[in-house]
C-alpha cells in the first residue's frame, strides 16, 4: 500500500522538523503515535484481504457441475462467495489493475460458450 511505504519518509520528516524547532516534542509524539495506530489498522487491512486471497486461490477439487446446480447461479441478486467458489477455481491478482479468473467450469462470460 503506498500509504505503508510512505510513512517512512513521514517519520523522518517529522523527525527533523520536530529538531529544527518547528514543532513541539509533544506534537511530533502525538503525530507519530497517530501513525503507527493508522499503520496497525493498514495492517490488519491487509491481512484480512491477504488472508481473502488465498481462500479464494485455494485450489478444490475441479469437477463437473449439473446445469442444475450452474442455474441457480444465474439468478444472483447478491455476492454469494460460497455459491461463486463452486465456479470459481482461483484468482490469480497480477496488480492493482489486472486479474485472471480461472474457473472450474469454462468462462460463463465467454461468449464464444454460449450455444
Amino acid at each position: 500500500m503506498k500509504e505503508m511505504a510512505r510513512w517512512k519518509d513521514t517519520k523522518l520528516h517529522l523527525y527533523k522538523q520536530y529538531k529544527a524547532g518547528k514543532i513541539t516534542r509533544e506534537d511530533y509524539v502525538a503525530r507519530i503515535e497517530k501513525g503507527r495506530i493508522r499503520m496497525e489498522e493498514l495492517e490488519q487491512i491487509k491481512s484480512a484481504a491477504l488472508e481473502e486471497l488465498d481462500n479464494l486461490q485455494a485450489v478444490s477439487e475441479p469437477g463437473e457441475i449439473p446445469d442444475e446446480k450452474l442455474a441457480e447461479f444465474s439468478v444472483l441478486e447478491s455476492f454469494d462467495k460460497d455459491r461463486l467458489k463452486t465456479l470459481i477455481d482461483k484468482v490469480i491478482v497480477y496488480g492493482s489493475d489486472a486479474i485472471e479468473i480461472v474457473w472450474k467450469v469454462g468462462n460463463p462470460f465467454n461468449t464464444e460458450n454460449i450455444a
